[in-house]
């Protein structure tokens, strides 16, 4: 189940002009690293995933972001959606959201799973600082430093969340586990999904959400450049690269 991706991509094509306007008048005339700029700025150069999140938000429903890092998408979705959850495990990223989400976003402290209790949220660093941004609980298969925190983990379906239209997880590598532990809720409201799955960070990673969302009846689209193909036209080997060390090429199932 799943609104018409496609027939929102002339839209988009405006907004990133708009906003590549808007952007470069903020980074010109303001300073400091608030969410406002943050959320322009990564509008106008960030992920086309985020641009489809704005559309396929219900703004009568729930909107929710597992793995809400710095905020970028919780600010957008909070413009279209009755209410966001923000859920994000590590600390530093918690105390920025406290200052910076708007009324309507609600901040859930912690990470998702399969199960509640606590885990190792495994941070990469680099010459001293911390990549928060490819924080994960998944056990870590990438060479590098790393800096480890104990948080609390809980499965969403244990939130309450109410009727949630609009499920975006980025949560590097830890995918299954938020799936399992969402089943309930997505079997329930039925939502729109945004989830990334790379190889490089969880073997056998993109067919287990395929598996998972074909058997719940969903229609699937993975992203490449700035657009859209149906699931069952993802090929691996060419639309993300085979050897972690590489990276990979953008895609997302929705």
């Amino acid at each position: 189940m799943c609104r018409d991706i496609n027939g929102y991509r002339n839209e988009i094509e405006l907004e990133y002009s708009m906003n590549t306007t808007l952007a470069s008048f903020a980074e010109r005339y303001l300073s400091g690293p608030s969410l406002w700029l943050r959320a322009r700025r990564e509008l106008r150069i960030g992920e086309y995933g985020l641009h489809l999140a704005r559309h396929l938000a219900d703004s009568n429903r729930v909107s929710v972001d597992v793995g809400a890092n710095r905020g970028v998408f919780s600010y957008w979705l909070s413009k279209e959606s009755a209410e966001t959850v923000a859920v994000e495990p590590h600390p530093a990223c918690q105390a920025y959201l406290e200052r910076a989400l708007g009324e309507n976003i609600r901040l859930v402290r912690g990470g998702c799973s399969d199960s509640a209790g606590t885990a190792v949220l495994q941070v990469p660093v680099s010459s001293g600082v911390a990549n928060t941004y490819r924080s994960s609980l998944a056990t870590v298969g990438e060479p590098g430093d790393f800096e480890s925190i104990e948080v609390e983990i809980f499965r969403l379906d244990d939130l309450n969340l109410g009727d949630v239209g609009f499920l975006k997880i980025d949560v590097e590598g830890h995918e299954q586990q938020v799936l399992l532990g969402a089943s309930d809720l997505i079997g329930t409201s039925r939502p729109v999904v945004l989830i990334e799955a790379e190889e490089r960070h969880c073997t056998g990673s993109v067919d287990f959400v395929q598996s998972f969302f074909s058997g719940r009846d969903y229609t699937g689209f993975f992203i490449i450049d700035r657009g859209t193909q149906p699931i069952e036209e993802f090929d691996l080997l060419v639309h993300q690269r085979a050897d972690p060390a590489s990276g990979s090429l953008d895609h997302s199932y929705a």
